[in-house]
C-alpha cells in the first residue's frame, strides 16, 4: 500500500466549548452526527471529545487535498470507535472523493489532553 493523503488538524478545546456555547443544539446537529453528540454530550470531558471530532473531520478534508468541497457536510465524517480504537465512518461527497480516487483504507489516530485535540489521518491506496 502507498500512501496517497496525509492530514492533520489540532483543535483548541476551550475554543470548541465556547463555540458549542454560542452555537448550541443547532451547532451541534450542523457539524456531528448523532453517534458523536451521544458519544460526548454530558460527559465530563465533552468539549474534548467534540474537539476530537472536528479535528477528525478537518484531518481527513486536508489528507484528500480538497479543502472542504462545494456539497461536503460536516455530518459525512464521523469519528468512532471499535473496541478503543478510532476510525471513520465516511459518505457522501467526502466517499465520493475517496472512491475516485481509489483510496483503499483511511487510517486515523487520534490524542490530546485537557487543552488540545489532535487527529492525524492517512489515505492509502
Amino acid at each position: 500500500m502507498s500512501v496517497v493523503g496525509v492530514g492533520i488538524d489540532l483543535v483548541d478545546v476551550g475554543r470548541m466549548k465556547r463555540a458549542i456555547t454560542r452555537g448550541g443544539e443547532r451547532f451541534l446537529r450542523r457539524v456531528f452526527t448523532e453517534r458523536e453528540v451521544r458519544w460526548a454530550k454530558g460527559k465530563p470531558d465533552a468539549a474534548r471529545r467534540f474537539a476530537l471530532c472536528f479535528a477528525a473531520k478537518e484531518a481527513l478534508w486536508k489528507a484528500m487535498g480538497t479543502g472542504w468541497p462545494r456539497g461536503g457536510k460536516f455530518t459525512e465524517v464521523e469519528l468512532l470507535q471499535k473496541g478503543g480504537a478510532p476510525y471513520l465512518e465516511i459518505t457522501g461527497v467526502a466517499r465520493d472523493i475517496l472512491d475516485g480516487r481509489r483510496v483503499a483504507r483511511v487510517e486515523i489516530t487520534t490524542s490530546g489532553d485537557r487543552k488540545l485535540a489532535v487527529c492525524l489521518v492517512l489515505l492509502l491506496r
